[in-house]
């Protein structure tokens, strides 16, 4: 452990090996209160509609297992004030449970039952099927995420794991899948494959590691598949708009494909550059085109981040019908301005402190604990070192943030969905 990470009041990360994975356990100054989150790898969605079975998988898991139905799970979260899900992402599962530091051990045996030994039966695929559609059908409304998922289908191909089938077509995958289909996935998908369970709070971790050792005897990893090579999307337009009827504004997501991943050495100054773009209220995009020029309602970029095959870099905005060409033309504009001059000297400062000061403030919590644990794991880096965030951000400098600008920055590749009513007008 560091001294800078002493003199912020950390203590050191215990790393226990698993017979498969890796234990974390970190005591924090947080009374009578621990954190339990985990992840492990499920390999990469081969077959079309793969990641929407494995959100389906993932949302069945944490309601039942062959010990305990869905009524006894809930009412035993509920008695002790405490919390259990389950996520998906496009090659692994993340879960999180949280209680009071006396029932961690009941929490650990409940968790890993679950992600191990779930009951899957009719009923219970037919509730969540019904939730998870409800939920697609919800967010259908929303003309920015239909935006953003249409970016992905002209950026990516059908097969890499950052490809999002339209909401009609995630219905239709859902009502096809059987138990079978989820017993089958959960067999060959779900197992030890670097597991990884960081354990956050007001506990000893040596106990605690002793607890999950227990839990995840006899785990075996699975063979899961591992694409590397995806191939190229296929060849469309640069621009493409999709009515939605009695929508009265427009969802714009626009944006390239970056083929630096998450461990990249430039990575930390590609992270500050989207921060300057439109990362934050500050940013370029957000103070020009939707607070000086008023072009817009919302305005952002991001980095969609994927663990392999690299991502994307888009801005998403939102606008009303007689200003979307404005908005369109502005953030252009600054895009173009940015991928050309470069970063101010002030700005520069400016995000690299905000985004330093943003981490800090995670670390006050039991979730940004346990995520900076999890992901310095994730990106080789020692899950001890805690502030191996700031170290990396405070090492970049202008001159590299103008290089990697200069080389990931091309609004010339852009493509553009626009999505909303039939014509602006």
């Amino acid at each position: 452990m560091s001294t800078d990470q002493k003199s912020h009041g950390l203590q050191s990360v215990a790393t226990v090996p698993l017979a498969h994975g890796h234990f974390y356990g970190l005591r924090a100054a947080v009374p009578s209160i621990v954190a339990l989150t985990g992840t492990f790898r499920t390999g990469t969605a081969l077959a079309p509609g793969g990641t929407v079975l494995q959100s389906l998988v993932a949302a069945l898991v944490g309601c039942a297992n062959r010990r305990r139905g869905p009524v006894e799970i809930a009412e035993l979260l509920e008695a002790r004030g405490a919390s259990f899900t389950v996520e998906a992402d496009a090659d692994g599962v993340r879960f999180s449970a949280r209680a009071r530091t006396v029932d961690l051990p009941q929490l650990v045996d409940w968790t890993l039952e679950c992600l191990r030994e779930p009951e899957f039966d009719q009923t219970l695929l037919d509730v969540e099927r019904a939730r998870l559609i409800a939920e697609l059908q919800y967010r259908a409304m929303d003309s920015a995420y239909i935006a953003t998922g249409a970016l992905t289908r002209m950026l990516y191909p059908q097969a890499h794991p950052a490809y999002e089938p339209d909401p009609a077509e995630q219905v239709a995958l859902l009502e096809g899948f059987t138990v079978a289909d989820v017993r089958r996935f959960h067999s060959e998908r779900y197992g030890a494959n670097d597991l990884r369970i960081a354990v956050v709070g007001d506990v000893d971790p040596q106990a605690a590691a002793r607890l999950v050792e227990r839990g995840v005897q006899g785990w075996a990893p699975r063979a899961v598949p591992e694409a590397t090579q995806w191939g190229e999307p296929a060849a469309g337009p640069d621009s493409q708009r999709l009515l939605l009827p009695g929508q009265e504004s427009y969802g714009v997501a626009m944006g390239q494909r970056l083929a630096q991943e998450r461990t990249h050495p430039d990575y930390p100054a590609l992270r500050l550059a989207n921060r300057i773009l439109g990362g934050a209220f500050s940013s370029r995009l957000v103070s020009s085109v939707r607070e000086r020029q008023g072009l817009c309602y919302v305005m952002r970029s991001e980095l969609g981040e994927s663990r392999r095959g690299g991502g994307h870099w888009q801005v998403v905005l939102s606008a009303s019908p007689d200003k979307l060409e404005a908005a369109l033309a502005a953030t252009r504009t600054v895009v173009e301005q940015l991928a050309k001059t470069g970063v101010e000297t002030r700005e520069f400062e400016n995000a690299q402190r905000a985004a330093i000061g943003a981490f800090h403030i995670g670390l006050a919590t039991l979730d940004g604990l346990s995520d900076a644990i999890l992901s310095a794991a994730d990106l080789g880096w020692e899950p001890d070192d805690l502030l191996g965030f700031e170290r990396r951000t405070a090492a970049v400098t202008l001159a590299q943030i103008d290089r990697v600008i200069g080389y990931c920055l091309r609004p010339q590749e852009w493509r553009t969905c626009i999505a909303g009513p039939a014509a602006a007008d």
